[in-house]
C-alpha cells in the first residue's frame, strides 16, 4: 500500500486532505497521507501541517522509493501546477487520483492522473478530465466536455456541454462556459463570468457575457 504525498501545504492542501481522509474511511486506499512543501527547513527536525508530516521535495525524492508514494498536486495556480506535476512525472512517481465519494462521475467519462474532484461535482456522459485537473466543489463538467491539464476551477464552475477548455486554464468562482465552445490554453476567466463565445489562447477574461480586457502576458493568476 502507498502513501499519499499531497504537494503543497496550503489552504487547497487542507481541502485535498480532508477528501483524501473521506476516501480513506470506506477504502483505506492509502498507508498514511502527508504533505510536500519546499517552504519548509528539514534541518530543523519534524515539520507538521494539518496534522501531517511535511517534507521538501528534495527529502522526499531522497528517502521515499517510488514504489511506495502516490503525490497529488494542491495549487490553484495552474503554472505552478504544469511546474510541480512535471517535475514529480520526471522523477518517476505515481500520482494519485483524489476524487469525492459523494461526486457523480459517469461511467463513460474518462478521468486523467493526478486529478482532484471535490465533493458534490458531477462529471457528465463521455466527458474528458485530463491530468492535473482540479475541479473545486460543486463543479459541473458536461456531457463531451473536455477540460485539459493543469486547468483549476474554482467553486461552481460549469462548463456545460461539449465545451473544451485549454490547458493552464484557471476559472474563478461561479464562472461559467456555455456549450460548445472553446477556450484556449492560459486563460484566467474571472468570477461569475459567462462565456458566450470561443476564446482565443492566453486571455483574461471577465463580466456577463464575458469579454476579454488583456492578454495574460505573465501567465499568473495570483501576483
Amino acid at each position: 500500500m502507498k502513501s499519499l504525498f499531497i504537494y503543497c501545504a496550503g489552504g487547497a492542501g487542507k481541502e485535498v486532505c480532508d477528501t483524501a481522509e473521506l476516501i480513506q474511511e470506506t477504502e483505506k486506499k492509502w498507508k498514511e497521507i502527508c504533505f510536500i512543501d519546499d517552504t519548509y527547513d528539514d534541518s530543523k527536525g519534524e515539520n507538521t501541517f494539518y496534522g501531517k508530516n511535511v517534507l521538501t521535495y528534495e527529502y522526499f525524492k531522497n528517502s521515499i522509493d517510488k514504489n511506495d508514494a502516490e503525490v497529488i498536486i494542491a495549487t490553484g495556480e495552474p503554472l505552478s501546477r504544469k511546474k510541480l506535476y512535471e517535475k514529480v512525472e520526471r522523477d518517476g512517481y505515481d500520482f494519485a487520483n483524489v476524487i469525492c465519494p459523494n461526486a457523480i462521475v459517469s461511467p463513460t467519462a474518462k478521468i486523467g492522473k493526478g486529478v482532484v474532484i471535490q465533493s458534490f461535482c458531477h462529471i457528465a456522459s463521455n466527458a474528458v478530465v485530463e491530468d492535473n485537473v482540479f475541479l473545486n466543489f460543486g463543479c459541473i463538467v458536461g456531457h463531451d466536455a473536455i477540460i485539459k491539464r493543469n486547468t483549476f476551477f474554482s467553486v461552481h464552475v460549469s462548463a456545460v456541454g461539449g465545451c473544451v477548455v485549454g490547458e493552464n486554464c484557471f476559472f474563478g468562482i461561479g464562472a461559467m462556459a456555455k456549450d460548445h465552445i472553446s477556450i484556449g490554453d492560459w486563460c484566467i476567466v474571472g468570477m461569475s463570468a459567462v462565456i458566450t463565445k470561443n476564446i482565443e489562447s492566453e486571455k483574461i477574461i471577465t463580466g456577463i457575457p464575458a469579454k476579454v480586457i488583456k492578454d495574460n502576458i505573465d501567465k499568473k493568476v495570483f501576483k
